[in-house]
C-alpha cells in the first residue's frame, strides 16, 4: 500500500508540476503571498491552471477548498483555496520539487540536444586532460626521466583520471544568470542525467574511443609515434578501451550524480 501511495503522490506531484508550469508569474506570486500571510485564501477560476494546481495539492493534503465570501456567492465560476498547515510547512521543499520537475521535463523534451551538449562538455574536458598528460610526458622525456617500468600503469591512470574529471565537470551546467538559478538548474540537470545514465554511458564510451583514435591518427600522421600500431592491435585496444570506459561510467557516473544532487539540494534548502 505504501508503494502504491508513493506512486500516487508522484503522479499528483507530476500533474501539479504540469499545471504549475502553465501558471502565470502573477499566479505564482499569489502562492508566495499565501505563504507569507497565515490563513490567506486564493480565489481561482474553475478549470484554470491555477485552480487545477491547487486541486492536485489538495490530493496531497497540502491545500483544501475554502468558503467563498457571501459577497461573491453569486459567482459560480470560481473556487477558493487555502493551504493546510502541512502544506505551509512543506511548501519550500514542494516549490523546489516543482521548479526542478518543470526544468527536468524541459530537458527531457530536448533530450537529444542536451545529451549532445553533455557529450561536448565531456569531450572538451577529457581532451584537455589528455593534452596536459601529453605535455607532462613530453617534459619527463625532455628531462630524461625513465618511466618505462610503469608506462602501462601510468597510461591507465591518466585515462581513469581524465574520465573522472570529465564526468564530474560535465554533470554541471557551466553558464548561469545567478546563484539561485545555478542551484535549481543543477538539481534538475542531475535528475535528467540520472534518468539517462545507461544511454549516456554508451555515448561516453564512443566519445572516448573517438578521441583516442583521433590522437592515434594525428600522432601517426605527424610522426609522433615511433612505431605505429597495426590495425589488429589498434582495434583490440579500441574494443578494450570502449568496454572499460563504459564499465567505469556505469559504476562511477551514478555515484557522482547522486553526490552532486544531494549537495545542491542541501544548498538550496538552506537558502529557503
Amino acid at each position: 500500500m505504501s508503494d502504491m501511495g508513493s506512486t500516487t503522490n508522484k503522479q499528483n506531484l507530476s500533474k501539479a508540476a504540469l499545471h504549475y508550469q502553465h501558471m502565470s508569474e502573477g499566479d505564482k506570486s499569489c502562492l508566495v503571498a499565501m505563504l507569507l500571510n497565515s490563513g490567506a485564501q486564493q480565489a481561482t477560476s474553475i478549470g484554470s491552471a491555477h485552480d487545477k494546481f491547487y486541486e492536485e495539492l489538495s490530493k496531497l493534503g497540502f491545500a483544501t477548498q475554502a468558503g467563498i465570501p457571501s459577497s461573491a456567492g453569486q459567482l459560480t465560476s470560481i473556487r477558493s483555496w487555502c493551504l493546510t498547515p502541512v502544506g505551509v510547512a512543506s511548501m519550500p521543499t514542494l516549490l523546489l520539487a516543482l521548479d526542478t520537475t518543470v526544468l527536468r521535463n524541459g530537458l527531457q523534451n530536448n533530450c537529444f540536444n542536451e545529451c549532445a551538449k553533455f557529450g561536448l562538455k565531456l569531450s572538451v574536458v577529457y581532451t584537455f586532460c589528455q593534452l596536459l598528460a601529453f605535455a607532462f610526458g613530453y617534459l619527463i622525456k625532455h628531462l630524461e626521466i625513465s618511466v618505462s617500468l610503469i608506462r602501462k600503469e601510468l597510461s591507465v591512470a591518466v585515462v581513469f583520471f581524465s574520465l573522472m574529471v570529465s564526468l564530474y565537470l560535465a554533470t554541471k551546467i557551466w553558464r548561469h544568470k545567478n546563484k539561485l538559478e545555478e542551484r535549481v538548474k543543477n538539481i534538475a540537470y542531475s535528475e535528467f542525467l540520472m534518468a539517462n545514465t545507461k544511454s549516456l554511458s554508451v555515448v561516453i564510451a564512443l566519445l572516448i574511443i573517438t578521441i583516442h583514435l583521433l590522437f592515434e591518427f594525428i600522432g601517426t600522421y605527424w610522426g609522433w609515434l615511433s612505431t605505429p600500431k597495426s590495425i589488429v592491435k589498434l582495434l583490440f585496444q579500441t574494443a578494450v578501451l570502449g568496454g572499460v570506459t563504459g564499465w567505469i561510467s556505469l559504476i562511477f557516473f551514478p555515484g557522482i550524480l547522486r553526490s552532486h544532487h544531494k549537495k545542491q539540494f542541501r544548498a538550496k534548502k538552506s537558502k529557503t
